[in-house]
């Protein structure tokens, strides 16, 4: 059996379920000394995992399609809803409830709207504090590495010379 294959399959405690589109023997490239058969089999698995990413992407766009549809479904159901209501109103003052309504639906909604942009700013800002962050310690983590390699480097130089002077 390939090495890769085996590996793929030889986990540890925590079992990993492998991508439908993963390639099995990724690690280990086809070889002269393969059998016919594998060659052909390898072959196929390409061709078939080829097919299934298509198929995949082509249900992503699908699902798109459909969540798009449905919002805007949604958006009709709830225009026509509000142009039934409108019409069925017998007096100018019913009209101008129901339009007054509709006018604090909006306020809220963009108050709503706005609020959730602010928590998004505020959220990027931390984002990129927080990058900064990791940037710093990073360097630090550099610095510290450069500096115990330098140290191991002045160790092994009076590691030797002690030797040396002891020969």
């Amino acid at each position: 059996m390939k090495a890769g294959f085996i590996k793929k399959f030889s986990r540890g405690a925590a079992p990993e379920i492998p991508s439908p589109t993963a390639v099995w023997f990724e690690n280990e490239p086809m070889k002269d000394t393969d059998c016919a058969q594998c060659r052909k089999f390898h072959h196929q698995l390409g061709s078939i995992q080829e097919e299934l990413e298509l198929v995949e992407n082509e249900a992503r766009a699908s699902q798109e399609v459909i969540t798009m549809l449905h919002k805007q479904l949604t958006a009709t159901q709830m225009e026509h809803s509000t142009n039934d209501v409108f019409l069925k109103c017998k007096t100018d003052q019913e009209k101008l409830l129901i339009l007054s309504r509709k006018d604090k639906q909006l306020i809220q909604l963009e108050q709503l709207l706005q609020d959730m942009r602010d928590n998004r700013d505020n959220v990027r800002e931390q984002l990129r504090s927080k990058e900064r962050e990791v940037d710093q310690l990073n360097e630090q983590l550099s610095m510290f590495m450069e500096m115990v390699a330098a140290k191991d480097q002045i160790v092994m130089a009076l590691t030797i010379k002690v030797n040396t002077s002891f020969v």
